[in-house]
């Protein structure tokens, strides 16, 4: 998908681990509220993503070509290419981070400040394109 600050792409995981980490995640933020709050931790800037995506690109400037004219162009010629050439078998998924992006849009380090835990995944989830 393109839009006028990014260009993503968009995975759908089926296996439903990743709906029910969320809703964890949130029960656990629920209840401890004031636990948080004592160590500074204001739970309403806390936000659990919808979506799982990996941005590729972002542009510095909106694009002069319309929206939808590059949109229909990425999916012509783009998208078949990167299902072809990059993601032809599917991805296998051996653990999960917990991490905090403290900063939007940029890569999370794998360090003690932005990953909070790590869970492996046993047996681990094969997702395809």
């Amino acid at each position: 998908q393109i839009g006028s600050r990014a260009g993503i792409l968009l995975w759908e995981e089926t296996s439903g681990g990743l709906d029910c980490m969320r809703q964890c995640i949130a029960e656990e933020t629920s209840k401890r509220q004031q636990e948080l709050q004592k160590v500074g931790i204001d739970v309403q800037t806390l936000s659990i993503p919808g979506i799982v995506h990996s941005t590729f690109l972002r542009f510095y400037q909106v694009p002069s070509t319309k929206g939808d004219v590059v949109q229909s162009r990425f999916q012509t010629h783009v998208l078949p290419r990167l299902k072809q050439d990059f993601f032809s078998t599917p991805i296998t998924l051996t653990d999960a981070k917990l991490v905090c992006e403290r900063t939007p849009y940029m890569h999370i380090p794998v360090d003690d400040n932005h990953v909070f835990d790590v869970y492996n995944l046993d047996p681990p989830i094969r997702e395809g394109i």
